[in-house]
């Protein structure tokens, strides 16, 4: 019978349990992308790294570790990628409401001043303004601006064409510095760049609360309507549709004060009359002259 001798040295350790256990690369990167939250898009890279680190330590038989590290930057990823896209989604749907609501309305009202359209550019004023503006200065306004810039084409309401147009107005903005708009009161003043012929110009726009607000019914969205509008040229040239020395802003629940009444005339002092009596010092003597006895 013959016998079999067993030799250890013939077989090795297994390599995976002499090697020291270190910390997985993706745990780290995944935990990292995920506390840094005010960049966009890296806590997203958070959850995919700490996705990709769980899956490699369960897979490294005890090689890697890190797996708190991987759960901590996936939650933190999540957390803070939510947050953004719920940031994103805030200002997505404020820029809407701005254009729609604002933008669009402004473009509206250059292109009935430019076209002389008198009806439809008080449409667009409030009714304090309505009263002081008149159709001769909507067609002075749109024929000074014509002359310095041609015809109106439009204002952008893309957002890269937005910050394109910003960018060309720029330096117009140094013009606003002394400039003196309207009492602003309540309402509220916005700078929108607009198109025309020969360049872009900078327009201001001063106008009143929407109309409705939260109650407004469904369907229907608020409406601004506009105190003044401004058009400054690439000349830095500044064209006004009302003077603002004109404007004041009533105050709510607050009558105007009536004018008060001229002061009354003081009558002029009036000359004695000849048969006035005489002080009784001067009064003659009784009976003739002072020389008859």
């Amino acid at each position: 019978m013959t016998s079999v001798s067993f030799d250890p040295r013939g077989f090795d350790a297994e390599p995976d349990i002499l090697e020291p256990e270190r910390a997985s690369i993706l745990a780290i990167l995944a935990l990292v992308f995920g506390l840094i939250c005010f960049i966009p898009l890296l806590p997203l890279l958070g959850i995919i790294c700490g996705i990709a680190g769980l899956i490699v330590i369960n897979r490294s038989r005890g090689r890697l570790a890190g797996t708190g590290m991987a759960i901590a930057g996936l939650i933190l990823g999540l957390l803070f990628t939510a947050l953004q896209a719920a940031i994103i989604l805030g200002m997505a749907q404020a820029f809407n409401m701005i254009t729609h609501q604002l933008v669009k309305p402004v473009d509206q009202l250059i292109m009935a001043i430019d076209q002389k359209d008198f009806a439809t550019a008080r449409q667009a004023l409030d009714a304090h303004s309505q009263t002081l503006v008149t159709d001769e200065a909507i067609a002075k306004l749109g024929d000074e601006v014509r002359a310095e810039m041609g015809a109106f084409k439009s204002i952008p309401t893309s957002l890269g064409d937005l910050i394109s147009a910003y960018g060309e107005v720029g330096q117009l903005f140094q013009a606003t510095k002394n400039f003196q708009g309207p009492p602003q009161g309540q309402n509220g003043m916005m700078p929108v760049p607009a198109h025309f012929e020969n360049g872009t110009a900078l327009v201001l726009v001063w106008f009143d609360p929407p109309k409705g607000g939260p109650g407004t019914p469904p369907g229907q969205t608020p409406e601004f309507t506009f105190r003044n509008i401004s058009i400054i040229t690439k000349d830095q040239k500044v064209f006004n549709l009302i003077e603002p020395t004109l404007i004041q802003p009533p105050t709510p629940g607050v009558l105007p004060s009536p004018t008060p009444p001229p002061p009354p005339t003081t009558p002029a002092p009036e000359a004695p009359a000849s048969d006035a009596p005489t002080p009784e010092g001067e009064k003659p003597a009784e009976g003739g002259s002072s020389g008859g006895n």
